[in-house]
């Protein structure tokens, strides 16, 4: 946790640590869900406010440890080990002036310390079953006296180094920074977790009484003797983006609880572990820097694809939540306001039910799962469109409608049709995770294919469960793959990692170098994130936005680096339909001749500064980058965050400034660490200077222009 001087100096003293390296982070967790549901403070009924979840995909009202352990897939890297629940509020913008309430895109990073105990104390892996909150979600006060209190604080981002140095910006108990729009990397919302567990209870009356935190400090050190187990440490951070967020005044970032100053922060988890596994990370794995591959126990149940690709399986709870299109009312009985002290009243509040969180697929077609495009033109050639509501059943209504028995989606918001498969392709499934779009009319809870891959249907057929084998022999490779391996990327340290890593090796923040030492650490790039720069609009409920957001593994008194990058774009419902025609060209060829040149790292934003195209990779480089841009007939690449790429012709939306690459364009490419892939709202940018003749533009695919946003 990036701590201010004075606090941060006594609490390095007075926490005794093992090894300051102990730990590891998953690193830029996109919420599975958002939804007044909290199945441990009210089970099995609407909540009162809502949540943004990560963990097992099949989470509902009334989770508990059996049910969520048979989740078919998480959310986060871990597969099959961990089934974990982690939720916390999520941060909406109010609109100055129809004081509407939105989202704000979050990102997570959550922390797992096993080395947090005092001297002659043992570490052990959570009890089966053990839940517990952190935090408090009527707290109208700080307490400096109470560990619980300082475990919830809030860091301004700006690795510019404006306000590196302002003690008015160090971190604090709330968000009221002077200048908020100064926090140009966003806003931290964190928390940390008692450690202490009474060795009995695996919940108590008020979610808390069984935990506590350590007597010497509230991040780490000696046991109470009423709670003598010391357990794994839990840390979240929450990051919320600034850019396209004017912060116009002290209601416009408000959380779910209708609390504006973050005193209401919090956080639930829901032990989901095999047990044995965890423990044996947690005697077995030092050294890991926060990069959860060097856990030799943990590392062969990594797969980021798999948790990118991974959706909910279960109900929602029926209501508009912001993060389509704005609401009038934050949902549940939660007017802004300061004073909890007592219950809000609200009149004619009816309690909404649950609905499905994507349609079942149209009685009379079958899901096949996922497939590879063809080798040198498409799979499917009778037929195309693309439609900002893409989903499957909208797909196989137009394949249907057109006389065609099979339906492809690809990309996000493009449909592809045909009655047999063509250019070298065949039906052979490939792993269910390599389709990673979100879909265009769904993007929180249906994927639609992904690059260079059709979720394949096909009316009369009966669905197929997903398939985790190998590519076919005529797959084409995609941006997504079965990784195993995570790349590291640097990232900046903040003051407090300064002092409390002494073995990494990292770039450092100003604020770094003010606390006296050139250490920092080097931390995996965890995110993983399916982006395709595919707009998103209404389904009865909801329309989500396609989603860039990214973030990096940050501080819990360790390392700091995080963004966001995911933005609303606008809400419309009304269906366009952009007919393809019936003989699509082939993918794209990248047979022009010309150079890249690197021309210096420059600023982006929430609108972006290219425009024209993108997508995401954990295997991304410079020239896998620039090959994607050059194939699509753009003359620049950008990429950002380790493994995000953008294209376009010109800078767009008064951004594209240029940045000191030292400290601005710091993260390495998440397929090549001896390449520099951008930063926080930061991108490498590359010009493409053709050989010869006038090339045809945006060749191969459907031109994926981003849509207008609405704040």
């Amino acid at each position: 946790m990036v701590l201010s001087k004075l606090s941060a100096a006594w609490a390095l003293v007075a926490v005794p640590l093992a090894s300051a390296s102990s730990h590891f982070i998953m690193g830029g967790l996109k919420p599975i869900a958002y939804e007044r549901l909290d199945p441990i403070v009210n089970q099995g009924v609407v909540s009162s406010h809502l949540h943004a979840f990560m963990g097992a995909n099949n989470l509902n009202a009334n989770s508990d440890y059996d049910s969520i352990r048979d989740a078919e897939c998480t959310s986060v890297p871990f597969q099959t080990v961990d089934k974990s629940v982690y939720w916390a509020p999520p941060v909406l913008y109010q609109d100055q002036n129809t004081h509407e309430f939105s989202i704000m895109p979050p990102a997570f990073n959550i922390y797992y310390f096993f080395d947090r105990n005092g001297t002659g104390e043992t570490v052990h892996a959570f009890p089966q079953g053990l839940r517990m909150v952190a935090g408090n979600p009527t707290r109208s006060s700080y307490n400096a006296s109470n560990f619980a209190d300082q475990a919830v604080s809030f860091v301004c981002l700006d690795y510019s180094g404006a306000v590196s140095n302002d003690p008015a910006y160090a971190e604090r108990q709330d968000i009221n920074f002077p200048d908020i729009n100064k926090c140009q990397d966003g806003i931290r919302y964190q928390v940390f977790f008692p450690q202490c567990w009474d060795g009995v209870n695996l919940d108590s009356a008020d979610h808390k009484s069984h935990m506590a935190y350590p007597v010497d400090n509230y991040n780490g050190g000696h046991c109470p003797e009423s709670h003598p187990v010391h357990t794994v440490a839990i840390f979240y951070e929450q990051l919320i983006p600034v850019s396209g967020y004017p912060h116009w005044g002290p209601d416009a970032y408000v959380l779910s609880t209708g609390d504006p100053t973050g005193l209401t922060y919090h956080a639930d988890f829901m032990m989901g572990w095999d047990a044995s596994i965890l423990q044996d990370a947690v005697d077995n794995c030092h050294n890991m820097n926060g990069d959860i591959t060097l856990c030799q126990v943990l590392a062969p149940y990594i797969n980021q694809d798999e948790a990118g690709a991974c959706t909910l399986d279960s109900q929602i709870v029926n209501e508009a939540v912001g993060y389509s299109a704005p609401i009038p009312a934050l949902p549940g009985c939660n007017p802004v306001r300061t004073d909890f002290s007592t219950a809000a009243s609200c009149n004619g509040l009816v309690t909404p039910g649950f609905a499905n969180a994507a349609a079942p697929l149209t009685p009379g077609w079958g899901d096949l799962g996922c497939i590879a495009e063809g080798t040198n033109g498409r799979a499917l050639t009778g037929a195309s469109t693309t439609s900002p509501n893409m989903t499957a059943n909208v797909c196989a209504g137009f394949c249907a409608s057109k006389g065609f028995t099979y339906a492809g989606i690809e990309f996000g918001d493009e449909c592809y049709c045909g009655n047999s498969f063509s250019n070298g392709a065949t039906g052979n499934p490939v792993n269910w995770y390599e389709c990673t779009s979100d879909c265009a009319g769904n993007s929180l809870y249906e994927k639609c294919g992904g690059p260079q891959r059709l979720e394949l249907l096909k009316a009369g057929a009966a669905s197929v469960t997903p398939s985790s084998a190998p590519p076919s022999s005529t797959a084409v490779a995609s941006s997504s793959a079965a990784a195993s391996v995570v790349s590291s990327s640097v990232v900046q340290a903040s003051s407090s990692a300064a002092s409390v890593i002494s073995s990494a090796v990292v770039q450092a923040s100003s604020s770094v170098a003010s606390a006296g030492s050139s250490s920092v650490a080097q931390v995996s790039s965890s995110a993983v994130v399916s982006s395709s720069s595919v707009a998103s609009v209404s389904s009865p409920i909801f329309s989500i936005p396609t989603s860039s957001a990214s973030a990096s593994a940050s501080s819990a008194s360790v390392v700091a680096a995080s963004s966001v990058s995911q933005v609303l774009i606008a809400h419309s419902t009304t269906s366009t339909w952009a007919v393809q025609p019936t003989q699509p060209p082939a993918p794209p060829s990248n047979s022009t001749a010309g150079t890249w040149a690197a021309t210096g790292c420059f600023s982006d934003g929430g609108p972006r500064a290219l425009t024209g195209h993108s997508f995401t990779s954990s295997h991304m480089t410079q020239e896998t980058c620039q090959s994607e841009c050059q194939n699509l007939g753009f003359t620049m690449a950008g990429v950002e965050f380790g493994q995000e790429c953008y294209c376009g012709d010109k800078f767009e939306n008064g951004l594209g400034q240029p940045l000191n690459p030292g400290p601005a364009c710091y993260m390495t490419c998440a397929g090549n660490s001896g390449e520099h892939c951008g930063g926080t709202w930061t991108m490498n940018v590359f010009k493409f200077t053709p050989a010869s003749s006038k090339r045809s533009k945006h060749f191969g695919r459907a031109h994926h222009q981003m849509r207008s946003r609405a704040f």
